[in-house]
């Protein structure tokens, strides 16, 4: 069973983020939404990562929430998790 990451952060710097994300993973999406924080709206990103769930992407997640969290100088960063199943379709085996 794989596992999708989510990580929320104000939706700033995005070269930055982008640079920082790519060097932990090589497959992403950033999804732009509006959040709320402390009352406030504000522009956000949520990236989205889709991992075998292992230990080790765990620690790799949570090392790149801190790591967007002092870049973006944030006060936090939301990161959650889901099991899912997924398959990833490739050209490959679309020609079979």
């Amino acid at each position: 069973m794989n596992l999708v990451y989510r990580i929320y952060t104000e939706r700033k710097n995005l070269p930055e983020l982008q640079a920082l994300v790519a060097g932990y993973f090589d497959g992403y999406t950033l999804i732009w939404a509006t959040g709320v924080w402390r009352g406030l709206r504000e522009q956000a990103v949520i990236v989205e990562i889709v991992t075998e769930g292992t230990i080790e992407d765990r620690a790799k997640v949570y090392d790149l929430a801190e790591a967007i969290r002092v870049a973006l100088a944030q006060l936090a960063v939301l990161v959650t998790e889901q099991a899912v199943s997924s398959v990833l379709i490739t050209a490959s085996e679309v020609s079979q």
